[in-house]
């Protein structure tokens, strides 16, 4: 071996290293959505993944509950997702009214919504979960779309879930009642500040 093809083999090793990096991280990209679909298939096999444009993610908009459909609840935990990308997040009791206990902005990244709090609110980050693995399963004839959080919520998933365990889906899910991205959210937005953003709950 030359002296002259020595560095050559060192920069070819190095590039190598280097590209072979590159490529695990983009495969390891969506593992952790990868991952919680593919659990949540093997417990309900008619859930599917929601393909987002990630120039389009105002399509994941809308209005989100956690009480599942043809349910009735004392309280809940409602999501929403607004097309300029800030959400709030609303929590009511049948004794505590409908107050906006976190807000912020939100984004989509490996196949996940984050939530990025503005820590305006008294009491900061008190939603269960910061990620969101958006899903969506054929019910009624219709496509009802669901967001499952990637910590507390998948958790205890996967520790409930039977084998077609619909129901537990929807029971940790947020599901979808209202799609803003094709219409005019801000009066909605407003009606909700309005209503739901109380000054005494401010710091």
């Amino acid at each position: 071996m030359s002296r002259k093809t020595l560095p050559q083999i060192l920069i070819t090793l190095c590039l190598l290293i280097t590209l072979s990096g590159t490529l695990q991280a983009q495969t390891t990209d969506n593992s952790q959505a990868d991952e919680m679909f593919a659990y949540v298939k093997s417990r309900v096999p008619i859930a599917k993944r929601l393909q987002v444009d990630p120039k389009e993610i105002r399509t994941l908009s809308g209005y989100y509950t956690d009480v599942p459909p043809g349910v009735n609840s004392l309280h809940a935990n409602d999501l929403y997702l607004f097309p300029d990308q800030t959400y709030f997040y609303v929590e009511w009791t049948d004794v505590f009214p409908r107050t906006i206990t976190d807000k912020g902005e939100w984004g989509y990244n490996n196949g996940l919504i984050e939530l990025h709090s503005d820590k305006s609110a008294p009491r900061g980050e008190t939603r269960r979960n910061g990620k969101l693995l958006p899903l969506y399963i054929e019910k009624d004839g219709k496509q009802l779309v669901l967001l499952l959080g990637a910590s507390g919520d998948f958790a205890y998933f996967k520790e409930k879930a039977e084998t077609n365990d619909e129901f537990m889906l929807l029971l940790c899910a947020y599901n979808r009642q209202e799609d803003f991205s094709s219409k005019d959210y801000t009066k909605i937005k407003a009606e909700i500040y309005k209503n739901c953003w109380r000054q005494e709950s401010v710091k």
